[in-house]
């Protein structure tokens, strides 16, 4: 992405313009989502918290004996170990416990990108688009802070953020970037890239103030996506693996984007999910747009099914 091209993701997302009606606009995905009325239920409500073990400096044993303390209505994540959900309004950052390093926090869905990338101690890995450096921080996690992990972002103060980050969790593996994502050299060194693009944010509405304006946003922002994409294989070794995710609905950014891959180089495979989260498949036709087969493959997290944020992931093995 570059300077022009995120200057203007501010006019997208700053424009004083009246803001689109949330629930009116969501409307557009009345003929996909089981229970309309649950999600726009839940999407009113505040969305919890995570807070995950960081195995580099302690133990899920060692976290389980005082986080009830900290937390009493701490619930264990079903699909994680290690891994506690918590209620929005918990403040972890003002634990000691946290400045320490010895526990992180995250959105819940946000974990899965970087569990299904499946890093191994001792390989190369990218992550592409990684400030503030929520998902760089699990991948660290399962290498055991072995191997090279290269954090890049585009925007220099967000770097700032995956310094600290880095600092405060301990990690020595991390190397931070702050690259043009579609400019990045285009030799095959990596063995697994996570591609966690900028996108209109619409799963976002649980945290934050909901900024889009129009479907035309994503027909901008879909171009830019896949451009990164693009360069994300093109710098996966033959056989690497990368996972592509947004937080946001819009098939022009999730469906689409996997749709305009090159089938004679990528497949885009099927995805186990751990536990007992649920998602729907990747849409294979949107409105009068028809998409390649294995674009089902690709996964829906609506809030109501996991009581999660909204998400897209897919999976992608290089040929």
């Amino acid at each position: 992405v570059s300077f022009f091209i995120f200057i203007n993701f501010g006019k997208y997302f700053m424009s004083k313009k009246p803001l689109l009606n949330y629930k009116e606009y969501i409307s557009r995905y009345t003929s996909i989502v089981t229970n309309m009325d649950s999600f726009l239920q839940i999407s009113e409500l505040p969305l919890p918290k995570v807070i995950s073990v960081n195995t580099l400096k302690t133990t899920i044993t060692d976290v389980t004996k005082w986080i009830y303390k900290k937390c009493p209505t701490a619930l264990p994540l079903s699909w994680l170990e290690g891994a506690w959900k918590i209620p929005a309004d918990t403040k972890p950052g003002r634990w000691p416990e946290f400045m320490m390093g010895l526990v992180h926090c995250c959105e819940e869905i946000s974990i899965l990108p970087a569990l299904l990338l499946d890093a191994k101690p001792g390989e190369t890995i990218l992550d592409i688009c990684a400030a503030p450096g929520n998902k760089t921080a699990k991948i660290a996690m399962m290498m055991n802070d072995k191997g090279h992990l290269i954090a890049n972002d585009i925007n220099f103060q967000r770097t700032a953020l995956l310094q600290d980050m880095i600092n405060r969790l301990g990690f020595t593996n991390i190397s931070i970037t702050n690259e043009d994502a579609q400019k990045l050299s285009s030799t095959n060194n990596f063995d697994r890239i996570l591609i966690d693009v900028p996108c209109s944010a619409e799963g976002n509405i649980r945290k934050s103030k909901w900024r889009r304006r129009t479907e035309d946003n994503s027909k901008k922002l879909n171009i830019i996506q896949f451009k990164i994409l693009q360069k994300a294989i093109e710098l996966l070794k033959p056989g690497g693996i990368a996972i592509y995710s947004t937080c946001t609905y819009a098939p022009e950014e999730n469906e689409w984007v996997l749709n305009h891959l090159d089938p004679e180089t990528t497949i885009i495979e099927q995805i186990e999910l751990p536990g007992n989260l649920k998602a729907d498949n990747g849409l294979v036709k949107w409105q009068d747009q028809k998409y390649r087969t294995d674009v089902k493959n690709g996964l829906r997290f609506w809030p109501h099914y996991n009581d999660t944020g909204g998400f897209f992931v897919a999976k992608i093995r290089k040929i």
